[in-house]
């Protein structure tokens, strides 16, 4: 045993003995219970962080049929199965393997629901559940029982000979149990596919302080299921089956080459189930009871009953549920001494994010705390009520000290808190701040340690949730330099009204690390400043005679070049730029960052409510043929009719119906199915998405050139193929960075491989949010950032050039044209042409096609998308596209000076109500509800802003009948009426 196993052995030995008493419960063997368990809803999409899950502990592919159940019926909820025994309980799980030589802490587990009628059941919501983790022994072998191919199996499922298949080989270890998990209000579901409760991601995350370490080279299992039976205690995990395929039936495998399968425990353990013919449980009680107490779990099931496998192998040998395991992240402990490469700096040591940070010399000495103060009394809902209060901030009604820039959670209602103190940054250079609460909050910075310069960087008037960083966009700040060593006071303020209460900053450091909330390690509550005129070194090469300013800072004289200088700071995505005053040149940022990219794989279904029938197009000749590339000049290849293949950014056009808006979410298209349809340099390549509005009426130019004859191009004798658009134009309106290509592919035949046909997702995050307005054409283009051998891949599309009855222009459902855009090159059309089939041994003109083949510095920002004389990618063709909207629908935008649409969500066996209010403009103003009366109900404070849900909960305050509601704010008095049934 290496040192590293035997520390995490005994480390493992200490916590079990360390919080044995705490636990209370032990089963025979020594596992541990832990209580705690969080299961929180993520909703319909969940992006793994690298750091968080490593690719061989998630298994993303998912055929997303939802029949893979959990459930756990009391006995008198129990079906009968036509075979001939009752429906058995059943939790699940996954078995997953570390590699050789790492360990990692457990932090949580995101599932999927599936996408039957069964993927939430109706108690379901609210239920208690547990999660159980196992160390899995032995050589698992695969156990074919002997049914010959095409009989009925052995436990009368069905004819697929593999289903009573099981496992030889292996036990299951308990480790530990952690309990005290809430399903959460995920919407029951009713039919297969297309509702709230359908493919949504949860995260089932264990308490910080119960570690649970997975070792090196070792095989582990965790299963959940609930704790209760009940009725309607049942869901579903979405997974994938290869069960049915035509191959011979084998492991899957991770990407280490180890053996991987889905585990559950059924009943009491007994496998296969007793079973008795007909579609009616037996008449004789003592047999009945029987069958229903195998059916039921034991009473002490989760210390007695191991993963059973017996017989079942759509849930084990052949099946994975999709499945991530985030991890504590894996680095050195804080504290631990490390070599953060700056001689300037002392006392070197880990933040526990695995960064390296160490003091500056003479700099601020951070105590790890910082002062929190809360205020009780009604404020009427606004930070600024609470500054108007005589108590504040001097008299607060309590006083503590933290270890993080974050609030407790949950502490009460209808009060004020602060947290003030002072942050010294690690390193010079730009940090962006964000912060998040509920309800109002707002995070001040100071120019240095004294309060009276402080200044609003961030703030939101709304609520967010616990650690959401980015809801709104007054969230986050604009990038602040700091300077390594010095301190800078700070305060946070919250407002909270009824319901949770939390507040969080985080910040991303000039390194690119986020941490959030901020710890300890940067933080003071007080500081002792030197005396002002002390020399000191603000690490700031460029300033001289540095010295204290009295206020824990040091301050030198500027060498620089005076600030707002012009000066170019060779970023593509910048534009106005200017020196700061601090030997950097700087640029206003001209694209979004936030951008993301999903392999969705070989299948994907369009949703109704997401994608309105007028946002797409399936039809795709799939040739693979339209590429998008940016290549360097030493991969431009020649073409045969005499000119360099050029560089390519593809798109397409769609028409949004008078009186309707959405809010744009995702766009999803489709790679092509020839070898060049994915190349290897676009895997992990940086991409970004453009957003147009597109103007003016399209007309075909057909360039004249005559039926038969070879097009003035000398692409190929179809006389269409210089044919071009005129009368349109596209204004710029979005650009949108930071995403990746996904790994798929290479592709290096025709069809048949991984990169081919396979959708993508292209998810507009962060500060993308926009808003595309009925009667426009509006137009998207993706591309690559960066230039690189063999950077390409193909869209799948449909081109009509061919089609006898074409000149003509695609329509949509709504008979608005559409057709497909690029930019190629430098932006010169049509291209220039040299004869043969060999680049010209004129250097100038050689070097002169190499220019226009290329993109031009900032390429994506000041180049239209280009026609003239391409219409394999405009006029006769349409790439095969999914707009997806923000929300379940497009939104009328008629009134928009009104309360424009109220949906209500009653439930009568409760006399509840839950209200969802979509507003046409962004108000701040009072919110009532009174009944036919007059009486008042209910009255708060509200912003409501554009197009968003605006949820009140309104239990036990309404009863059947006719109420309306009042939205009272500068722009007037808005009312609409309701019924509760």
């Amino acid at each position: 045993m290496n040192i590293k196993s035997l520390s995490i052995t005994l480390y493992i030995v200490f916590l079990i003995g360390y919080f044995q008493p705490l636990f209370g419960q032990l089963c025979p063997d020594g596992m541990v219970f832990v209580d705690g368990l969080r299961v929180e809803d993520l909703g319909k999409a969940y992006t793994p962080h690298p750091s968080k899950v490593p690719q061989f502990l998630s298994a993303r592919k998912s055929d997303l049929g939802g029949n893979t159940s959990v459930r756990r019926l009391d006995a008198v909820s129990l079906p009968w199965k036509s075979q001939g025994y009752f429906q058995r309980n059943r939790e699940l799980g996954q078995i997953f393997n570390i590699p050789v030589d790492t360990f990692f802490q457990l932090d949580a587990i995101v599932l999927r629901t599936g996408n039957g009628n069964k993927a939430v059941l109706d108690s379901t919501p609210g239920a208690s559940v547990h999660l159980q983790i196992f160390e899995v022994i032995g050589t698992p072998v695969i156990n074919d029982n002997g049914t010959p191919q095409g009989t009925e199996s052995t436990h009368g499922f069905n004819t697929n000979h593999r289903t009573d298949d099981f496992l030889e080989g292996i036990e299951y270890r308990s480790l530990a149990i952690v309990t005290g998990g809430i399903f959460p209000d995920i919407e029951p579901t009713s039919q297969s596919g297309g509702q709230p409760g359908h493919l949504r991601y949860m995260r089932w995350d264990v308490p910080e302080e119960s570690p649970i370490i997975f070792e090196g080279g070792k095989r582990y299992a965790f299963m959940v299921g609930f704790e209760r039976g009940g009725p309607g205690h049942g869901f579903t995990l979405g997974n994938d089956n290869e069960a049915a395929s035509g191959a011979i039936p084998d492991f899957r495998y991770d990407i280490n080459g180890e053996a991987w399968w889905s585990i559950r425990r059924e009943g009491d353990g007994t496998l296969p189930p007793t079973q008795f013919p007909g579609a009616s449980p037996p008449a004789d009680p003592s047999v009945r009871q029987s069958l229903i107490e195998e059916s039921l779990f034991d009473s002490t099931y989760l210390c007695s009953l191991s993963p059973t496998t017996d017989g079942f192998p759509d849930v084990d040998t052949y099946r994975s549920l999709e499945f991530y395991i985030e991890v504590e992240n894996g680095c050195d402990p804080i504290g631990r001494i490390c070599d953060d490469g700056d001689s300037t700096t002392i006392n070197d040591t880990f933040d526990g994010f695995c960064n390296c940070f160490g003091d500056v010399e003479n700099g601020c000495q951070a105590n790890g705390k910082v002062n929190y103060d809360r205020y009780d009394g009604q404020f009427r809902f606004s930070i600024s009520s609470l500054k108007a209060s005589p108590d504040y901030p001097a008299n607060p009604d309590e006083s503590l000290e933290l270890t993080f820039i974050e609030t407790p959670s949950d502490a009460g209602h209808i009060f004020g808190a602060r947290i003030h103190g002072y942050i010294c940054p690690p390193l010079s250079g730009f940090y962006t701040f964000y912060i998040s609460g509920d309800d109002h909050v707002e995070l001040n910075l100071s120019s240095d340690a004294a309060e009276e310069n402080v200044q609003r960087i961030a703030y939101h008037l709304g609520n967010s949730g616990l650690r959401e960083w980015d809801k709104y966009t007054t969230q986050k700040s604009l990038p602040i330099n700091l300077v390594a060593g010095q301190n800078y006071f700070f305060e946070a303020i919250m407002k909270d009204d009824e319901g949770a209460d939390h507040m969080s900053v985080a910040w991303k450091l000039p390194n690119g690390t986020f941490q959030g909330p901020i710890p300890g390690s940067f933080l003071a509550s007080e500081v002792q400043c030197n005396p002002i005129g002390t020399p000191c070194d603000d690490n700031n090469p460029n300033t001289q005679d540095d010295r204290e300013n009295g206020s824990c800072g040091c301050v030198g004289t500027n060498v620089c070049e005076a600030e707002g200088v012009a000066c170019d700071d060779n970023n593509p995505f910048t534009e106005d730029d200017k020196w700061d005053g601090f030997c950097e040149c700087r640029g206003t940022l001209i694209s979004n960052p936030g951008l993301e990219l999903q392999a969705l794989g070989t299948h994907y279904e369009r949703l109704d409510v997401v994608t309105p029938d007028y946002l797409f197009f399936d039809l795709a000749d799939q040739g693979g043929s339209t590429s998008v590339r940016n290549v360097d000049q030493a991969s431009l290849s020649w073409k045969g009719s005499g000119y360099f293949q050029r560089n390519r950014d593809l798109g397409q056009t769609f028409t949004i119906p008078e009186d309707t808006s959405f809010v744009l979410d995702a766009i999803v298209l489709r790679t092509g199915n020839s070898a060049s349809a994915v190349k290897l340099g676009a895997i992990g390549a940086e991409v970004y998405l453009q957003l147009f509005e597109v103007d003016g009426n399209p007309t075909i130019n057909d360039n004249g050139t005559p039926i038969g004859a070879e097009s003035t191009h000398g692409f190929t004798s179809n006389h269409r193929a210089d044919d071009y658009l005129e009368g349109v134009n596209y204004s710029s309106i979005r650009l949108a960075t930071g995403g990746y290509f996904p790994v798929i592919g290479p592709t290096s035949q025709n069809g048949g491989q991984n990169g081919h046909l396979h959708y993508i997702r292209w998810d507009l995050t962060g500060e993308n949010e926009i808003i595309l307005e009925g009667g426009k054409t509006y137009a998207f283009m993706v591309g690559f950032v960066h230039p690189a051998p063999l950077r390409a891949f193909t869209l799948a599309n449909q081109n009509l050039a061919a089609d006898p009855g074409a000149p003509q222009l695609r329509t949509d459902s709504n008979q608005s044209e559409r057709w497909s855009i690029r930019r190629e090159g430098d932006g010169t059309l049509p291209p220039s042409q040299v004869p043969g089939d060999s680049p010209p041994l004129d250097g100038e003109l050689l070097e002169s096609l190499f220019e226009e083949s290329l993109f031009e510095i900032a390429h994506e920002y000041t180049l239209q998308p280009t026609t003239n004389g391409f219409p394999d990618v405009d006029t006769y063709r349409t790439l095969e596209f999914y707009i997806e909207t923000k929300s379940n629908e497009s939104t009328p935008i008629r009134n928009v000076d009104h309360l424009s649409q109220i949906v209500a969500f009653p439930n009568p066996s409760q006399g509840q109500i839950s209200l969802s209010i979509i507003s046409g403009l962004s108000q701040h103003g009072l919110l009532s509800i009174v009944d036919i009366s007059g009486k008042m109900i209910f009255e708060k404070e509200a912003t409501i802003s554009p197009r968003e849900e605006y949820a009140l909960d309104l239990r036990g305050k309404v009863e059947p009948g006719l109420y309306f509601i009042n939205f009272r704010s500068s722009q007037g008095t808005f009312q609409k009426k309701i019924v509760v049934q």
